[in-house]
């Protein structure tokens, strides 16, 4: 992250990702716009876990997806390194007007299950290619008008992935239905693959 954009904050920040790092889960280079959010405005929401304004621990982990659906014009974040239910989990939530990013994976517990801890980091290096591809794209001009994607990347529920009508929605407007939308164990990469189809000029229309 650039150096210069490091302020009051930036001790939050560190620890936050020493975190992560402890349990094997290096965070990724985000997008600009979310750099100064987190650099500027983070906060501590209880032990491992850490928010920017709006998204404490008031808001459930459904209650963000929602948030974002009702609310996307701001960047905003959730990153939390903490036991659910007895088991160890690491979540964030990283969204911008464009993409809402919902990742939430269980950790393994021990070294019999390595490549369970290889897994969620080969997830969140996916997530910030994925976030800062979707800016440049926005900046290309390639980004569809008036559409959003979400990506909801969950171990303790339903992995699914779609786009979104709108820059926002009418508070009294339903929610996207998740039946809807494409469930995919896969959905990190099919995502990719889309924003790969939005950077090749020689694509006319890809969203089905």
């Amino acid at each position: 992250m650039p150096q210069w954009l490091f302020g009051s904050h930036e001790a939050l920040w560190r620890t936050c990702a020493a975190q992560f790092a402890r349990q094997g889960v290096v965070l990724p280079e985000w997008p600009a716009c979310l750099v100064r959010p987190l650099l500027t405005g983070l906060r501590i929401d209880g032990p491992g876990c850490y928010y920017t304004a709006g998204w404490g621990s008031r808001r459930s982990w459904a209650g963000r997806i929602d948030h974002w659906v009702q609310e996307p014009d701001v960047p905003r974040a959730w990153l939390g390194n903490h036991q659910l239910e007895g088991e160890p989990v690491v979540e964030a939530a990283m969204v911008t007007p464009r993409m809402g990013l919902f990742m939430r994976h269980r950790l393994s517990d021990g070294p019999q299950d390595l490549s369970c801890d290889h897994r969620v980091q080969d997830a969140y290096r996916l997530a910030g290619r994925l976030l800062s591809e979707a800016e440049q794209l926005a900046e290309q001009g390639r980004w569809p008008t008036g559409l959003r994607l979400m990506l909801v990347d969950d171990d303790l529920d339903l992995a699914r992935w779609g786009w979104l009508q709108g820059a926002s929605l009418l508070v009294e407007d339903p929610l996207p239905d998740v039946r809807v939308m494409r469930a995919s164990h896969a959905a990190s990469l099919e995502v990719l693959s889309v924003l790969d189809r939005l950077a090749d000029p020689m694509t006319d229309s890809l969203i089905s």
